[in-house]
């Protein structure tokens, strides 16, 4: 069995790869109940990710608008990019 360190780094590695795949990071009641977030990473001239654009919001309005909301966080890091 492996150290339960180990375990989540694995874990939030699966995570993070989906999340480049994506373009966008969703974070739904994580932080607090009822409250979501959506991030784009804004990247520097070499491609490193220097910041990020985000939005939080209600979840039930996530629900409603999620991908107008996803297109409007990409775009926005891309205009900062």
């Amino acid at each position: 069995m492996q150290p339960l360190a180990q375990q989540i780094r694995e874990v939030l590695e699966v995570h993070l790869e989906q999340v480049r795949k994506a373009g966008v990071a969703l974070e739904v009641g994580e932080f607090q109940k009822g409250l979501s977030c959506l991030a784009a990473p804004v990247h520097s001239p070499s491609g490193s990710v220097i910041a990020s654009v985000a939005i939080s919001l209600p979840s039930p309005d996530l629900a409603a608008l999620r991908a107008e909301l996803e297109r409007a966080v990409r775009d926005g890091a891309l205009v900062a990019t």
